[in-house]
């Protein structure tokens, strides 16, 4: 795929320790998240804590048809798993849950991750 998705935008929901929506542009995350060190994640860690059951491709705009899904399913089959996934400190997915998807459809044990000790500050107002 050739999209830029350098002007993407990171929805997180509420949480238990942050009971409010926040929002980040996707290029501050990458900018703030490429010192830190690599580690490596079970892949069921991250999957049976929140993901198998978490939908996360969707805004409020777009609707869900089989055109959404072939979009998904091809950013799944060419995600790039040399990348890390960059986790918040609540283990959410700021970057790479088409990695993640494909590392569990791979029966993958582990896969690269970097994540942050206190998220970065929110950058957009929600």
């Amino acid at each position: 795929m050739s999209e830029d998705y350098t002007s993407a935008t990171v929805y997180f929901p509420k949480t238990k320790k942050y009971p409010y929506k926040r929002t980040w542009d996707l290029k501050e995350i990458w900018d703030a998240s490429k010192d830190i060190e690599p580690a490596k994640i079970k892949v069921s860690d991250l999957w049976d804590s929140r993901y198998k059951n978490a939908w996360c491709w969707q805004h409020e705009e777009e609707e869900l048809n089989n055109e959404f899904f072939l979009h998904h399913m091809q950013r799944v089959l060419e995600a790039d798993l040399s990348y890390p996934i960059i986790l918040s400190e609540e283990n959410l997915i700021f970057d790479g849950v088409h990695r993640l998807v494909k590392a569990k459809y791979l029966n993958l044990k582990y896969i690269n991750c970097v994540k942050f000790k206190t998220d970065p500050k929110v950058s957009k107002g929600t």
